[in-house]
């Protein structure tokens, strides 16, 4: 156009229009990004724990998930746990806020916690007793989380004998946290002997110590097995459950997923509760609320799951218990 002719009105008034929409643009505020670290083990794709999170996360408000970007840190590698590197990691990263799903992940950030960012954890262990809080009441930590308790080894026991009549002799494969923790020695000595079981604990902290274990042992060493829902059962349910169906052994966990699995038996609180309440809970600190004042959480009653037709190897169980079941799984 040139400088002596005049827009067309309509062109004007687009001309006119656009501006607006730029200067409109300019000033309205942008929301800034939420930066998120997850603690998890080995990659997003293998930690079903995260990916629970990951879909609870729906559950937020879009205004506030729409912010949120979530970087993944392993914490645990397939043959190494590596807590403090990563919590290091996650601290340099200056996040709003950081999840830790186990109790490991959220010790790590304990003695961080003068220049740490909230932390929202889900622990099985007690957190006062292993050093997450100081507190369940308000704290003066930026922590809040669930502490998942589980003292059922004892009942565990119980419904193996159930699930399996004629058992006598009962292994029971646990790491040391959880035997301190649950005071696994006494009640389940007394335990057995209310049920007439011979019950023997055995001790790994990982899954190459594990292994050493059951290659020192006969397939015929133990009628069953009991495999409470430990950090080392965590890491390596998978390869344990192999081993203990090739010597088609009966065997309770505390684990849905190692039912869903193909295992036979799991008691355990439904922890599955744990992801939408920990991304409730990061709702409540991203909106300004103080984590040391968020109580801490607990679990809803435990539930008994039976897989009707368990993975080639392992024993059925008997029929009576699937009456018992809360969740039944056929394959």
């Amino acid at each position: 156009m040139n400088s002596g002719q005049k827009a067309h009105p309509f062109v004007a008034w687009l001309l006119m229009l656009a501006l607006g929409t730029m200067l409109s643009a300019d000033s309205a505020p942008r929301l800034s990004r939420i930066d998120v670290a997850y603690l998890g083990r080995i990659s997003p794709e293998v930690d079903m724990p995260y990916q629970y999170f990951a879909a609870a996360l729906q559950g937020m408000p879009v205004a506030l998930r729409s912010r949120l970007r979530v970087r993944f840190i392993a914490a645990m590698t397939t043959d190494s746990w590596r807590f403090d590197a990563a919590a290091l990691e996650a601290l340099q990263m200056r996040p709003a806020a950081i999840i830790a799903p186990n109790t490991a992940a959220a010790r790590a950030f304990r003695r961080h916690h003068a220049a740490m960012p909230p932390v929202v954890f889900a622990s099985f262990m007690d957190p006062v007793l292993y050093g997450v809080v100081a507190s369940t009441s308000p704290r003066a930590e930026p922590i809040t989380g669930i502490w998942i308790t589980d003292d059922l080894d004892a009942k565990r026991l119980e419904l193996l004998q159930d699930a399996y009549p004629g058992i006598k002799k009962v292994a029971v494969l646990m790491d040391k946290d959880w035997a301190k923790n649950s005071d696994a020695a006494a009640r389940l000595a007394g335990a057995g002997t209310q049920l007439g079981l011979q019950v023997t604990l055995l001790f790994a902290e990982d899954a190459e110590e594990a292994t050493r274990v059951l290659d020192g042992l006969a397939p015929d060493d133990f009628d069953a097995w009991l495999l409470p829902p430990t950090g080392l059962a965590y890491l390596s349910s998978e390869p344990l459950l192999a081993r203990l169906r090739t010597w088609r052994k009966p065997v309770i966990t505390g684990s849905t997923g190692d039912v869903t699995a193909g295992a036979p038996l799991s008691y355990t609180v439904d922890d599955s509760f744990r992801f939408a309440a920990m991304v409730d809970l990061l709702r409540r600190v991203l909106e300004g609320e103080p984590p040391g004042a968020i109580p801490i959480q607990r679990p809803p009653p435990p539930k008994l799951a039976v897989n009707a037709t368990p993975r080639d190897g392992f024993p059925m169980p008997a029929p009576g218990i699937l009456k018992r079941a809360d969740i039944v799984v056929a394959r």
